[in-house]
């Protein structure tokens, strides 16, 4: 017997936190708890750990957001969850499920395609201020960039002390504009940024895909990873920019807006890591294993 109502398993990102908000706005009269999973590749972990004291039977619904969790069917075959993703990766690995649903779909961001989603099966309406919201968090994800506010509100996410309580509650209606702190802490964080650039220590070399081989820049970074990959691909206009975090244990690729779908980042990353990595054609991620550092022996510094 059902006691208790909705739950999202939500990416805790930017793209993962608005899928939530238009999950919220969907249907507004319903209590709707969120777990954040930081990666698909932790989503297993998190959980059967919340299963100790928690049974997925016992909710309504449960909405699986933003997350690849393709080698995870086993646990969340349920009637009652919904499974909404964009991640190629995902898409390409999606197994058949008896009993949940699953909408998984390669798409710019997982927000854009929630709320096209929702608007058939729910007639989901937002206002203008909550359509920016969503077109700004696809914008990002996406990284097409087309709009400075983007990048700066994703920005304003990663910075805000409890970010997630304190970004919900504030854009709950949509995109507000920032405030004087927020507009200090984006100045302060490009600043931030920009000594970060000074201070890279870049390496090159060469990967090869498909029988293709693509001129690569790497280098090491702990925080800010996405503006530091575009920087890199704007200063050296490499095919392929690996940035790696040893703090996360994580590797990131970006690709040359000039590489076409030949180059799937996705498929590279998870080639690199005996599996342990995905994302999307354009942008990927993956874990630090032996066959990514033996590759990272050939590369050499750049003066």
């Amino acid at each position: 017997m059902k006691t208790k109502d909705y739950i999202a398993f939500i990416h805790g990102d930017l793209d993962g936190i608005v899928s939530y908000l238009v999950l919220r706005w969907t249907f507004p009269k319903r209590k709707i708890p969120y777990v954040i999973v930081n990666s698909g590749s932790d989503f297993r972990y998190i959980l059967t750990d919340w299963m100790v004291n928690n049974n997925l039977e016992d909710y309504e619904q449960v909405f699986i957001l933003d997350l690849d969790i393709s080698n995870n069917y086993d646990l969340i075959d349920h009637p009652n969850v919904f499974i909404i993703d964009h991640h190629e990766s995902h898409f390409f690995n999606m197994k058949k499920c008896k009993n949940a649903k699953v909408a998984v779909k390669v798409y710019s961001s997982c927000a854009k395609l929630l709320y096209k989603l929702f608007s058939k099966l729910y007639s989901t309406k937002l206002t203008a201020s909550q359509k920016l919201l969503v077109g700004l968090a696809d914008d990002y994800d996406s990284y097409k960039l087309t709009s400075p506010l983007s990048k700066q509100l994703n920005i304003v996410f990663w910075q805000t002390n409890y970010k997630y309580e304190s970004f919900i509650k504030q854009f709950y209606n949509g995109f507000v504009n920032f405030d004087f702190y927020q507009k200090n802490m984006i100045d302060i964080y490009f600043r931030k940024l920009n000594s970060i650039q000074k201070g890279l220590k870049i390496y090159k070399g060469k990967i090869n895909n498909n029988n293709k081989e693509y001129n690569t820049i790497s280098t090491f970074a702990t925080e800010m990873v996405n503006d530091v990959a575009e920087y890199l691909l704007d200063t050296y206009k490499a095919d392929i920019v690996i940035v790696v975090n040893t703090n996360s244990n994580k590797a990131s690729f970006r690709k040359n807006k000039n590489i076409g779908e030949e180059l799937n980042l996705a498929e590279l990353a998870e080639n690199m890591s005996d599996g342990d990595g995905g994302g999307h054609s354009y942008a990927a991620g993956c874990a630090l294993t032996d066959k990514f550092l033996e590759f990272s022996k050939g590369l050499i510094p750049v003066k």
